[in-house]
């Protein structure tokens, strides 16, 4: 029979090289101005064949190099230094971004090094800001501590605050943190024991939203419309891109009820609803930014959120807010018979 040898450094480097080259491919197509003419199914190629951790760091660079390139570097306008901590996910480069266009001098500092306490000490900043990405539960309580020793125990100023991100992305911290304030929000139940998860399957009514602690834009989620396929998730943990749910924090919430109903009207033809609604538009930049340092809006619209901002404003009620154009619509439905 032929021997199957090692490969050796060379074959190593070979296959490495070529490797790169292809999610540099993938990456290229998914960003291009040609992506939507390649069939979906081409598409997402990359994420079945290729290491799903490289692509995501390369498209995560390609995002960092666009965004950088769109900003409009303008004159400084102060002397406060501000140190821009980076994550993962190279979403630091917002940061960055409006840094350069407002004119204020920033250092790009990594709190993920092992000597990271020396680093923020001797960057000279007056401030840190930061938009932390977990993409693990490892790196969510990486910046939850290390974020807390910087303003409790090196007494340096961040933003957003500590208190913030703590709750950020934590689904399980944030239901607990709106019951304890007695916050309107979707019933929630939180399992840490999958017995005890086994036994809320017994009376609970299908569908349910099935949810991992961390995760956001819809990472983690999944609608379970059976009993069965409820245990499968709770048994095997089989949750795409996300942690096995034996071993994360699982939160299950009723489905979100549909919009409230402002007037339906009804004849022998059929019958047609009208609701009430907003549209929310960014007419300015930064006195959104301006207004989210004043305080007069919440951190989570700092990257200019439109869907944030839009549910910021209906939850309370605004007809205005700064930075921002809001107006109202109304949305018209049917149905005949």
């Amino acid at each position: 029979m032929p021997r199957i040898g090692r490969a050796t450094p060379a074959c190593k480097r070979s296959v490495k090289a070529c490797v790169s080259r292809l999610l540099d491919l993938v990456v290229l197509l998914r960003t291009s101005e040609i992506r939507e003419k390649i069939p979906r199914c081409l598409r997402t190629l990359g994420y079945h064949f290729l290491p799903k951790r490289l692509l995501n760091q390369k498209m995560w660079q390609a995002e960092y190099r666009r965004i950088l390139e769109n900003a409009r570097p303008a004159p400084l306008q102060t002397s406060i230094t501000l140190g821009i901590i980076k994550d993962f996910a190279f979403r630091f480069a917002n940061y960055e971004a409006a840094c350069l266009e407002l004119g204020v001098p920033y250092k790009l500092v990594s709190i993920t090094s092992t000597n990271w306490v020396k680093e923020f000490e001797d960057s000279g900043c007056d401030a840190f800001l930061v938009w932390p990405s977990h993409v693990n539960s490892i790196s969510k309580a990486m910046f939850d501590t290390r974020l807390k020793v910087l303003t409790e125990e090196m007494h340096k100023t961040l933003f957003p605050s500590c208190k913030a991100l703590w709750l950020y992305e934590s689904k399980c911290r944030m239901s607990d943190w709106l019951a304890v304030n007695g916050l309107p929000h979707p019933e929630t139940w939180i399992f840490y024991e999958p017995e005890e998860a086994m036994a809320f399957l017994e009376g609970a009514a299908f569908p349910l939203v099935f949810k991992t602690d961390l995760g956001s834009t819809a990472s983690g989620v999944r609608i379970v419309r059976s009993k069965t396929e409820a245990e499968r998730l709770i048994e095997e943990g089989d949750m795409e891109g996300a942690e096995a749910l034996l071993d994360a924090e699982v939160v299950v919430t009723p489905t979100v009820p549909v919009a409230k109903v402002d007037k339906t009207t009804r004849s022998a033809a059929g019958a047609v609803t009208a609701r009430t609604d907003i549209r929310v538009e960014v007419v300015d930049k930064r006195a959104v930014i301006t207004a989210v340092f004043d305080g007069k809006l919440p951190d989570i619209i700092l990257d200019v959120n439109v869907g944030a901002a839009k549910r910021y404003a209906k939850a309370g009620g605004l007809k205005a807010m700064q930075g921002f154009s809001i107006t109202e619509t109304a949305v018209i439905s049917g149905r005949t018979g």
